[in-house]
């Protein structure tokens, strides 16, 4: 007979970190990768981030750009666990199982920004990969020539936003990269640029 003592057993089994059920029923699954970028399976987000790396994944990043030549760029909340209160000239996030680089990034926008945007809206810049940290990464610019207060910041991931000049931020970037997070790479601004 199942009784309410079971159940809350049950429930307190379901929580433990040793319990191999625990992680496929809460986890975030990320897709995963062979060495040369195809899709192979997912995986629980604390086995792809273990140190050291021991998986290939991919990371999406949207780069938002006005007609001025300006980069929207947001100030990470404290309450998240990386680079808390940093600049990040770009919004993204890991690419979960089962989806695209290019659905991660729209969806991305839409979680942390509040923007929908199509995937067609949406233009590839950069397609590359950290070979150490064994992570590939897709980077997509999308246009957009609103305010900061036209965004919906509601996943408490970012507490502020500004758009600032694509080359002084790039500067910025440089000169106080203690102040920033996750810059991206010079082809990155390059593909950026070239867009503006």
């Amino acid at each position: 007979m199942i009784t309410t003592n079971s159940i809350n057993l049950f429930q307190e089994y379901a929580k433990c970190s040793n319990n191999p059920f625990a992680i496929m029923s809460s986890e975030e699954l990320l897709q995963c990768y062979d060495a040369e970028g195809n899709p192979t399976e997912s995986r629980p987000r604390s086995e792809v981030k273990q140190q050291p790396p021991r998986w290939w994944h991919g990371v999406a990043r949207i780069w938002m750009i006005n007609d001025l030549g300006q980069v929207m760029c947001a100030r990470r909340s404290m309450s998240v666990s990386a680079n808390p209160g940093k600049w990040q000239p770009f919004f993204g996030g890991h690419v979960s199982g089962g989806h695209t680089f290019v659905e991660t990034a729209r969806k991305e926008l839409t979680e942390e920004a509040g923007l929908e945007r199509t995937t067609d809206d949406l233009t590839r810049i950069y397609r590359g990969s950290n070979d150490a940290k064994m992570v590939f990464i897709e980077s997509f610019v999308v246009r957009f020539n609103g305010q900061s207060t036209d965004l919906n910041f509601s996943d408490n991931e970012v507490s502020e936003a500004k758009w600032i000049d694509i080359q002084e931020c790039w500067k910025d970037c440089q000169k106080n990269p203690d102040s920033w997070a996750n810059i991206g790479t010079a082809e990155e601004w390059d593909g950026l640029r070239a867009t503006k």
